[in-house]
């Protein structure tokens, strides 16, 4: 009767760590399917002379399945050592087997690659080399991986012993330190904690409630003193094109000054003089002048200057209607 053992799978095994199925080169397995018992190869294990184990067999219909290698054994029944295996693995005494696998060429640690219970790296990427029978799955000998030598790489739960280092885990936070941030008692059990949890989360979340209120106050306020900001830029500028300080077609660069820094732009504005026009020199203030003939100017201390120089087409009237003729100069 043809069994079908599975030689391969991706569950963690006893040694903390597992095998990715996809990352197993079979094709020096596929060319040479050996069969072993335990991993024990002629010449390992004290076998030698009359009591070397050579191969029982070797393995047919290697395939892969999801994550499983599948295989049926073929026992070489002219070796007593192998039929007695053979007879076993039939009557349903032995039902186990496992891969020898080779070169070991990745290992991984990342978080992706990692299983519930796992202890030690993920191996990535390796060979497929052989295949036993096991009278007892997963344990020391269940498992075994071969170097670029093939020489048997040391196995062992015990981290000292085993060249497969383990991951490292994160520190382990007691409970006592936990009480102590919750600033509770050491002798406070977990419903204590538990409450003082939830206060702390009730806390945090009226928290970010304010920071989200206030945070709206000050994007209105920011609002605010935007608007505030532009009215006192048109203020600043129309005063500035008023005043002849800066000209129209000035506006807009005086405009993006002033909004990358207000209190500078203004105070250069300030400093500029007022430009006025020279009929603004013409007018004399409140008229003083007006209506009064050229005696009764020349006796006011600087009118007939005042008017020469303000409104010279007036001095010509008053000089000709005194004198007869327009001044020469």
């Amino acid at each position: 009767m043809v069994k079908t053992f599975i030689l391969h799978d991706e569950s963690v095994n006893t040694f903390g760590f597992w095998t990715k199925t996809a990352g197993i080169d079979l094709n020096q397995f596929r060319k040479n399917p050996m069969m072993y018992f335990m991993h024990i190869r002629p010449g390992e294990e004290g076998n030698t002379g009359k009591d070397m184990i050579l191969p029982i067999g070797h393995w047919d219909n290697i395939r892969v399945e999801g994550d499983k290698i599948l295989a049926e054994p073929v026992f070489d029944l002219d070796d007593p050592f192998a039929k007695r295996i053979a007879d076993k693995v039939e009557k349903g005494d032995i039902r186990m087997a496992s891969m020898g696998l080779g070169q070991p060429w990745e290992f991984s640690a990342d978080q992706a690659h990692l299983k519930e219970g796992q202890t030690r790296p993920t191996l990535i990427k390796c060979i497929g080399k052989e295949a036993s029978i096991a009278d007892l799955g997963s344990n020391q000998n269940a498992l075994t991986l071969y170097d670029e030598n093939g020489q048997m790489i040391t196995l062992s739960q015990d981290p000292a012993k085993c060249a497969i280092p383990l991951i490292k885990q994160p520190n382990k936070i007691e409970m006592k330190t936990v009480l102590g941030l919750l600033k509770l008692a050491d002798t406070a059990n977990e419903a204590e904690a538990y409450q003082a949890i939830m206060k702390l989360n009730e806390k945090l979340t009226a928290l970010e409630g304010e920071k989200t209120k206030l945070e709206g106050e000050i994007l209105k306020l920011k609002e605010k003193d935007q608007i505030t900001l532009q009215a006192d830029i048109k203020n600043l500028i129309d005063g500035a094109v008023k005043d002849r300080k800066i000209l129209e077609k000035d506006r807009a660069t005086f405009v993006k000054l002033a909004e990358g820094n207000f209190n500078d732009t203004k105070s250069a504005i300030d400093a500029m003089p007022v430009m006025t026009k020279l009929t603004d020199h013409t007018n004399l203030p409140n008229d003083k002048y007006k209506d009064k003939s050229w005696d009764e100017l020349d006796k006011i201390s600087g009118a007939l200057s005042d008017i020469k120089l303000k409104d010279p087409a007036r001095y010509k009237e008053l000089f000709k209607e005194k004198f007869g003729n327009e001044p020469s100069i």
